[in-house]
């Protein structure tokens, strides 16, 4: 049997929830959620991410998972803060690392079929690396949602990058929100059929929440997929990441038609917000590292919202509460 390899490129986080005057830390990122489903899935997985000296306990949870890590030279690692006040959501990146180069990525091209981008900003993935993995002949995916939010005072506010035309050139499948594609397609001032024919995309994953989601590909198909109910919500970051590694997994490498694929992909999406799959306490911090962090973040205040975000992009995915 073939063995399948997948790189997964981007920042790996240290991920602060804050609600009322209570702080935890944990570990985030597409290369956390997508990479422990893809080796949880049988496929050998290598991650790609650049965290600084001072924080690589954070990937300890990756070796214990047999995952390889090629880490790369950063002074900082991408910090987030995450906002929860009612039914208020906002964002902060008071901390980002370097960008990903590649030359970080060009040594395991060769013995991958797949290289999955998952940047959380713009300037997480070096600009010049996207235009030389789109001279790959390799199969690429792209979460674009860091391509569709910008960092203003350590604020994520929804922006559009410049950026975004060098990251769909180089895919072949996308994911997005129903929010993110809209202000992708008013930037490119493109219908979602124009949209791919300019890229040359072969399909586009569009997620709705709690309405499930449609898979739109370049022949003008549209395969709707339903969300799977939930009896309790756990914790829903990450679930867009998990359902997209699994959907790729189940239809790009396991060959799998569209509609089944993608309702396998929204169970474990349902799955992973009830707390049944990636679970809080799999990706826990420990205190030392995160030491001092909850003061910094408390000396900013939560009473003013610096820039509102009603719904971070990275907690996107197919559920419902029941």
């Amino acid at each position: 049997m073939f063995e399948h390899r997948v790189i997964v490129v981007g920042s790996t986080t240290i991920d602060q929830v804050v609600q009322s005057q209570n702080h935890s830390f944990q570990l985030g990122g597409v290369t956390t959620y997508a990479g422990l489903t893809f080796q949880r899935h049988g496929v050998t997985t290598v991650i790609v991410s650049n965290v600084a000296p001072q924080d690589v306990a954070l990937l300890d949870r990756f070796h214990q998972e047999q995952i390889r890590v090629c880490n790369g030279d950063t002074a900082r690692t991408t910090y987030f803060v995450n906002y929860n006040d009612g039914d208020a959501r906002w964002q902060e990146l008071p901390s980002v690392a370097s960008p990903i180069t590649f030359a970080q990525i060009a040594p395991l091209v060769n013995s991958s079929c797949l290289l999955h981008l998952g940047p959380l900003f713009p300037d997480d993935i070096a600009s010049d690396a996207l235009q030389q993995i789109n001279a790959l002949e390799r199969f690429v995916s792209l979460d674009l949602q860091g391509y569709v939010r910008q960092r203003v005072h350590d604020t994520i506010v929804p922006v559009v990058s410049p950026e975004l035309a060098h990251a769909l050139r180089a895919a072949d499948i996308v994911k997005a929100s129903e929010e993110e594609l809209a202000l992708v397609l008013e930037y490119e001032q493109a219908s979602l059929p124009q949209l791919l024919a300019r890229y040359q995309i072969q399909e586009i994953l569009v997620t709705y929440g709690s309405r499930g989601g449609i898979v739109r590909t370049c022949a003008g198909e549209e395969i709707r997929y339903t969300a799977y109910p939930v009896k309790q919500m756990i914790d829903p970051t990450g679930a867009g990441d998990v359902f997209f590694a699994a959907y790729l997994v189940h239809h790009i490498l396991e060959g799998a038609p569209i509609a089944p694929a993608a309702e396998e992909a929204s169970a474990l999406a349902a799955r992973h917000i009830a707390g049944q799959y990636i679970t809080r306490q799999q990706l826990a911090l420990p205190a030392s590292l995160t030491a001092g962090m909850s003061e910094k973040v408390r000396s900013h205040g939560i009473v003013s919202q610096p820039g509102h975000l009603s719904q971070p992009s990275h907690v996107a995915a197919s559920f419902a509460v029941t």
